[in-house]
């Protein structure tokens, strides 16, 4: 997805720009219109469009171990506030 490129460039200038800590804003759509609210880490997802995928695609590159720099990342995963 070309809004993962703009991800990816803002974590190589976090890293060239020794910055500690990086913060995603995500969504909770990865996870559907699931009728549970405890959402965490050990949720299945399941990505039903493509900005579900978009979204998991650039948690991964937060996460990704191969990343030359040391960043702290998070990502949030905000509910839908409207709509």
């Amino acid at each position: 997805f070309a809004v993962n490129e703009g991800v990816e460039k803002v974590l190589i200038a976090a890293g060239k720009f020794d910055t500690e800590n990086v913060v995603l804003a995500s969504s909770c759509n990865n996870y559907d219109r699931t009728v549970n609210t405890d959402i965490d880490e050990e949720t299945e997802q399941n990505l039903i469009n493509p900005y579900a995928e978009s979204r998991v695609g650039a948690e991964q590159l937060l996460s990704d171990p191969r990343t030359e720099y040391e960043l702290n990342g998070i990502a949030l995963w905000i509910g839908t506030s409207y709509g």
